[in-house]
């Protein structure tokens, strides 16, 4: 499931792919605690697992673009951290 939730992320952000994952659980939980039979519990259980998964894959990708920018923007802070501190 990450290769596809990995494209959705490229393709439209993080932010809405998360949204669609926590719809994409929250509808598997309630038609699993809705209609108990087996077959529906074994689709939405299906249908949770998905949506954490695709959840898990944007969360993963929004902390790795979060520490990319950090990475590029250290260097030049604390340069200027260590100018301000030299008389």
């Amino acid at each position: 499931m990450s290769v596809p939730a990995g494209f959705l992320v490229e393709r439209f952000r993080e932010k809405s792919v998360m949204i669609a994952a926590f719809v994409a659980g929250t509808v598997g939980s309630l038609s699993f605690g809705l209609h108990p039979s087996y077959r529906v519990a074994v689709i939405s259980l299906f249908i949770i697992g998905s949506g954490m998964a695709t959840l898990q894959t944007a969360n993963n990708a929004e902390k790795s673009e979060s520490e990319w920018s950090l990475s590029r923007t250290r260097p030049r802070r604390m340069l200027l951290y260590e100018i301000k501190m030299c008389p």
